[in-house]
Order: structure tokens, then sequence, then C-alpha cells
């Protein structure tokens, strides 16, 4: 759980409280549900005018989800969430040429 959500408190705090209510009423953990659970609480995140969907990868440099854009205007999208501490200008000239390629 720590790797999953070390790039956001809150998401933590979070699966931390769901894990342990489940824990108390079944007695069990299970990492998988722990990964489940991260990944739900993120889909329903709004990142500026992104809503994300679903997990489409996951690399060195972050994670890239389906959103859905709803301004300017409504449509699908790919967003790439860069992992924390990789906000320097060397990441950022790499993540330019990977989106560059990509296209």
């Amino acid at each position: 759980m720590s790797e999953a959500c070390a790039a956001d408190p809150l998401v933590r705090t979070e699966v931390k409280s769901v894990l342990s209510a489940y824990e108390s009423s079944l007695g069990l953990s299970d990492t998988q549900l722990c990964a489940q659970l991260v990944d739900a609480v993120q889909i329903s995140k709004l990142v500026g005018p992104y809503r994300l969907v679903s997990k489409l990868g996951e690399g060195a440099m972050g994670q890239v989800w389906l959103a859905e854009q709803t301004a300017p205007v409504k449509r699908q999208v790919a967003l790439t969430r860069i992992k924390g501490g990789m906000f320097d200008s060397t990441a950022l000239v790499r993540f330019q040429n990977e989106s560059q390629r990509s296209r």
C-alpha cells in the first residue's frame, strides 16, 4: 500500500480506512484488494478538467489513465500522471520527447 499510495497521502488515508474496516469485519487482508481500492479511489478523482476513468498502463515516469475531459469540450483523452519527485527539467524534457513520439 505504501508504494501504491506514495504520491498521494489522501488516497493512502482513505485506503487505510477502508482496509481497516474490511479487516475488522472479516479478519482478512489482501494485497490485491488494496491495489483495487487504490485504483477505485483514484478513479473517482478529478484532475483539473479531467475525471480519471481507468488506468491504461504504468511505467518509469508514472501512470497513463483513460480520462474524460469535461471542459472546454467533452471527450476521452489519455492523461499521464507523473510520479512524485519526477518534476525537474530533465524529466520534463524526457516527458515531452516521449509525448512527441507517441503521436
